[in-house]
């Protein structure tokens, strides 16, 4: 069960660091190498997500079918962008392409962080803390 969540807009990493606990390991977004070694340079464990969206999507869902994965109704900016999280019309396919579109879905993105690296995906050699 997902039961806290931090979340606040155009916030610096380092202002998130002081309300994180570090007695957890996170997974971040592979693409944020920056950031990666920022937490790391404060001494939390993280590993790098799968950035497989359609296989995120894939694994969430089935979580969530399965009863697997329940959220906490004090979660709420993660299930407000779950609401608002789409596939593109026949119309807006021509222009963005057959993913969802991509708004509204920071939390969602670490959910899937979590939930691949959680669900059997074997750490890579990238992924091991230096």
């Amino acid at each position: 069960m997902i039961l806290h969540e931090r979340y606040a807009r155009e916030t610096p990493l380092a202002d998130h660091v002081q309300a994180m606990p570090k007695d957890v390991t996170w997974y971040a977004d592979p693409a944020g190498a920056t950031e990666i070694a920022e937490l790391r340079r404060a001494d939390f464990v993280v590993r790098k997500g799968d950035n497989n969206l359609r296989r995120g999507i894939a694994l969430v869902t089935a979580r969530i079918r399965t009863g697997r994965l329940k959220v906490h109704p004090r979660c709420t900016n993660l299930i407000a962008e779950a609401r608002l999280y789409r596939w593109p019309t026949a119309t807006e396919r021509a222009a963005v392409g057959e993913n969802p579109i991509d708004a509204h879905n920071h939390a969602l993105a670490a959910l899937r962080y979590l939930v691949t690296r959680i669900d059997g995906m074997a750490p890579r050699r990238q992924d091991v803390q230096s």
